[in-house]
């Protein structure tokens, strides 16, 4: 079953710049080989390309994302209250 067009169009949305080259690399660290080409094709919600290993990729990868910028945050915030 494919994910819809709304669901990929958000999983785009939250993907950081360069992030294709890094979904890229993660994957042949799997020994999974896609062109960036392809692997662009495949989060495009108006493309037709769908593969289930690009996208689950490109999720734990937004996901990593968000928690490495929230524990960003927190710290930033802990030297503030050290300031003080």
């Amino acid at each position: 079953m494919k994910i819809s067009y709304e669901s990929l169009a958000i999983l785009r949305d939250c993907l950081p710049r360069g992030s294709v080259k890094k979904i890229k690399n993660r994957l042949s660290e799997k020994h999974l080989y896609f062109s960036e080409q392809y692997i662009y094709r495949c989060l495009d919600p108006d493309h037709s390309s769908y593969n289930p290993l690009i996208i689950d990729e490109a999720i734990l990868f937004c996901e990593e994302s968000k928690n490495n910028t929230e524990q960003r945050e927190e710290r930033v915030l802990q030297l503030n209250n050290l300031k003080k």
